[in-house]
């Protein structure tokens, strides 16, 4: 990745945290094999459920296994992830630029915690990926690697930041606070209205009350935001300073082992390109350290415990090429290596739905 481009990646990295994604529009890939308790959360839920057999996953889908327990997603141009275990991630997308400077979105994968395994293939021009956590985002081409993210208790940092940036930083937030306080004034209004229509007195005053202190804080937030505004306007005419302000992080450390490739490691601190047979080892609030040769010990091996062959990957992504939104095997866990269960739904005359079920038996 371009240098000049690392400060407007890691921003797009946290400007769009996984919360943040639009979930359930665009599929991410097909889980290929699973083994022990793995638990899948769809982008928008609360609750994780157990797997009982292969699924599509999208952006914002998130996964999370238990001791003894591994799950491998393929994706429709090959690429692999597999996740070990006592892992928790979440599928989400990056805005990346390419070598011409052209701005696409590109997979992502958001580590809280555990180790993750991906091989991208070579020569295709889809081949980017993302690997980013607390401590730091790695930029994936072409690459067989594993990453691993040991987390840790919480801890203060001091980040040097230009002080525009800060600035700028302080004024979204004011703006973002004015636009929940307008919104929050909006139902206010609304509900003193609703209230003034019912006899309830009681109900009607503490409608007014809400409203009055709705009032107040939507004028505190536009006085914050035009300060924020006029402090934003100075420093533009003055020149720009470094300034140091501290920032609570978690005090987890990252490992990025690579086996094949390059990746590169960046953080707001700067950046270190790992090699094949080169391992970097960080924690949070740290520069990306130069790494070292990789050891015996340091080469990955988990990976090798859960595989898909070459037959069943092809027939994998051609369900994953399909139109349909979900996928059931036969018979759960129990399905026959032969067979599988697609289900679709198919549009009639007058604009309703149908659930159709199609079995696909290998001869």
């Amino acid at each position: 990745m371009n240098s000049k481009l690392i400060g407007v990646f890691l921003a797009l990295c946290a400007l769009c945290p996984p919360s943040s994604i639009v979930y359930g529009a665009e599929k991410y890939g097909i889980i290929s094999r699973f083994a022990g308790d793995v638990a899948l959360r769809r982008g928008g839920e609360k609750n994780f459920t157990g797997l009982k057999g292969k699924e599509f996953l999208f952006i914002g889908d998130s996964l999370r296994t238990g001791p003894k327990s591994q799950v491998a997603i393929l994706m429709t141009d090959g690429s692999e992830v597999k996740i070990n275990e006592r892992s928790m991630v979440t599928l989400d997308k990056v805005e990346d630029r390419d070598s011409t400077g052209v701005r696409r979105w590109i997979r992502s994968i958001f580590m809280e915690s555990g180790q993750s395994w991906l091989k991208l293939l070579h020569g295709k021009s889809s081949q980017s990926m993302a690997i980013h956590s607390n401590t730091a985002v790695c930029a994936v081409r072409g690459t067989e690697a594993a990453v691993s993210v040991t987390p840790g208790k919480k801890k203060k940092i001091k980040v040097k930041i230009k002080k525009s940036q800060l600035l700028k930083q302080g004024l979204e937030k004011t703006k973002k606070d004015l636009k929940e306080a307008y919104e929050k004034e909006a139902r206010a209004k609304r509900e003193a209205e609703l209230a003034k229509l019912k006899k309830e007195e009681d109900e009607r005053r503490r409608a007014e009350e809400e409203l009055r202190k709705a009032e107040e804080e939507r004028r505190r937030a536009e006085e914050e935001a035009r300060k924020a505004q006029e402090d934003a306007d100075k420093a533009q005419k003055e020149k720009d300073k470094d300034v140091v302000v501290e920032k609570i992080v978690d005090d987890q450390q990252m490992v990025v082992a690579v086996l094949e490739g390059l990746i590169e490691v960046m953080n707001e601190h700067g950046s270190q390109n790992v090699g094949a047979g080169q391992v970097l080892s960080m924690g949070a609030g740290e520069t990306p350290p130069p790494p070292e040769d990789m050891k015996d010990d340091d080469k990955p091996k988990w990976q090798e415990g859960i595989t898909v062959s070459d037959d069943e990957k092809e027939n994998l992504i051609k369900d994953l090429e399909g139109g349909a939104t979900s996928y059931t095997p036969a018979g759960g866990d129990d399905e026959k290596p032969d067979e599988k269960t697609l289900n679709i739904e198919v549009e009639q005359e007058g604009g309703s739905k149908r659930k159709v079920q199609m079995k696909f038996r290998k001869r």
